[in-house]
């Protein structure tokens, strides 16, 4: 056995480009998708037999699907999460004027950016404790991958208190500037 090449090795990227074509998910398979999983909360097994016997003809590999499955769920998901969060938020301020909440979207899609929050309580212990304030980031460890920040004060008693909450989509010093709005 000779462990040389005896010849020039050819690297073909049109040979590439084909197989990792050969893996996409036509639009229109895809648009099918966005609607099972984000209208009818189907998971892959089912979802791929209904593409199967709607697109007998196209091959869908494993891998594509759940790709685009994760995408459409992730998104629907955040989606929903931050609405829910917003609704909980108007709900307890409705029921309290003394809550404090102000939110940022952004983009066509008016995707939630920034949210920041003071309850009532919050908002007295950082009025009687406000000489000094700590504020910690999480490093995007949600499953938003958005960063949260904290701020924390020490009281009287000599105790951690929470004073207020943010979730982040950056840590740019435009987004400081807005949290310490």
């Amino acid at each position: 056995m000779v462990a040389k090449h005896n010849h020039v090795m050819n690297i073909n990227k049109d040979l590439q480009q084909f197989t990792q074509s050969s893996h996409k998910i036509p639009d229109n398979i895809i648009k099918e998708i966005r609607f099972y999983v984000q209208e009818c909360h189907l998971g892959a097994t089912v979802l791929k037999r209904i593409l199967r016997n709607k697109f007998p003809n196209q091959d869908i590999y494993r891998q594509s699907l759940y790709d685009a499955i994760r995408k459409f769920k992730d998104s629907a998901q955040i989606k929903n999460d931050a609405i829910t969060l917003l609704n909980r938020l108007i709900k307890l301020q409705q029921e309290d004027p003394n809550w404090y909440f102000k939110v940022d979207f952004e983009g066509i899609d008016n995707r939630l950016t920034k949210i920041f929050w003071m309850s009532p309580d919050q908002k007295r212990f950082w009025k009687r404790f406000h000489d000094v304030i700590i504020n910690d980031n999480t490093c995007k460890i949600n499953k938003y991958l958005m960063p949260l920040s904290v701020f924390i004060v020490i009281d009287s008693d000599h105790r951690n208190r929470i004073v207020a909450t943010a979730v982040i989509c950056d840590e740019t010093i435009s987004t400081y500037e807005w949290i310490l709005e």
